[in-house]
């Protein structure tokens, strides 16, 4: 399982980059994100995150949840559209979230369980050095820790406060638009 979520990271990283070198408030931006605020800090170390993905897995069986994993990635990872490849090196940041509506994560605060309801996450990792050579050993596995999630139309503003494996803390901020895939 581990293998395909990272299998599935590399996708989402390849559908959800931008080009580093643009400016997150121009007109031109697709992200809609303020990079200045947007960003993930692991322990002592805060990085910038750039954009954000939701990929939709559809509904679960055992409880009518609808699967949509957020990914939010940091500048400095470049994408090649035509190849579907990425380069470059940055962060990301994933969890595996349940919401009850198709398209959107519902308004509120997420809870870090195995139930596979709605507002419930239960699978998380950062790569603090993402490479696109990056295999299991870029990952770290997040294992606790609570989303709040705040919709306006288009617009997120998603908190997350956690820890990893190796009892680090974990948090983040990001206000913006979310690639819908």
């Amino acid at each position: 399982m581990k293998q395909f979520l990272i299998s599935t990271l590399m996708v989402v990283i390849v559908f959800s980059c931008s080009d580093s070198d643009s400016d997150s408030n121009s007109p031109t931006d697709p992200t809609g994100s303020d990079s200045e605020s947007n960003f993930l800090m692991v322990g002592d170390n805060t990085y910038v995150l750039a954009q954000g993905l939701l990929e939709n897995y559809g509904a679960m069986a055992e409880t009518g949840a609808v699967n949509l994993d957020l990914t939010l990635i940091s500048e400095g990872i470049e994408v090649d559209w035509l190849n579907q490849t990425a380069t470059g090196s940055g962060q990301v940041f994933y969890l595996e979230m349940f919401t009850s509506t198709e398209g959107f994560l519902d308004n509120g605060v997420y809870a870090y369980n195995n139930s596979l309801e709605a507002t419930s996450w239960d699978y998380g990792e950062y790569a603090s050095n993402w490479t696109n050579n990056c295999d299991d050993t870029c990952f770290i596995d997040i294992n606790q820790g609570v989303v709040s999630v705040d919709r306006d139309g288009l617009n997120y503003t998603i908190e997350f406060q956690g820890f990893t494996v190796n009892d680090e803390a974990v948090s983040l901020h990001y206000s913006g638009t979310l690639t819908y895939i």
